[in-house]
């Protein structure tokens, strides 16, 4: 009950059923890993159990040790290990991400950087890019860029939040809106809404403009 097409794909298979393998070594170390499906190069060939998983790629999940994890695109969540539940789709989706779990990323680069996250949501080129911590949802072309750390944080639009960094339970719904924030507990909501506040917790603007 398993479908294998490319030199070494499935190459280790014992017991595993309801595979499929294309590519060169796809799901090459499995075993007895089950419900797997694997498309490219070197796809899902590191280890010999995880059940449910699904890449489609160049170097998709090629690390991967954990189930229930869906990478499409060339190194989509590449370094993952142990890490679950993740969706990684486009080049370079979440690729350095090794234990963080439950994350799902769409875009080009998006969440690229960290190691260890969880439970973020990334859609769009390079949302997320830098970022290392949890909790997160950042929708828009480099929402949350430049962002290293800081958790709870909601921003919709495109470059929203983009240049700060180590900020918490702040929310911005437009494009570029609380660019350049450092501070805490912020909202801002409208095209270039406190855009400039780079101190001071606890703000509220709402509209084009507001508190530029």
């Amino acid at each position: 009950q398993n479908v294998a097409v490319g030199k070494d794909a499935l190459g280790s298979n014992t017991t595993a059923n309801n595979n499929t393998a294309v590519g060169y070594n796809a799901l090459g170390a499995n075993t007895t890993g089950s419900e797997n499906v694997a498309v490219g190069y070197a796809t899902l060939d590191a280890d010999d159990v995880h059940t449910r998983c699904t890449a489609v790629g160049y170097n998709a999940l090629t690390s991967n040790t954990g189930n229930e994890n869906t990478a499409i695109g060339r190194q989509a969540l590449k370094a993952n290990t142990s890490g679950v539940s993740n969706v990684g789709v486009g080049v370079g989706a979440i690729e350095a991400n090794t234990t963080g779990s439950a994350n799902v990323v769409v875009g080009q680069n998006a969440l690229l950087q960290g190691t260890a996250v969880s439970s973020n949501v990334a859609i769009g080129y390079d949302a997320l890019r830098n970022h290392t911590q949890n909790n997160n949802v950042a929708i828009g072309h480099s929402a949350m860029k430049t962002s290293t750390t800081g958790g709870q944080n909601v921003c919709i639009g495109d470059a929203a939040m983009r240049d700060g960094s180590g900020f918490i339970h702040c929310t911005a719904v437009g494009a570029e809106a609380l660019q350049d924030n450092t501070a805490n507990q912020n909202t801002a909501v409208g095209y270039h809404a406190a855009k400039a506040t780079t101190s001071g917790n606890n703000n509220v603007a709402v509209g084009h403009d507001a508190m530029p």
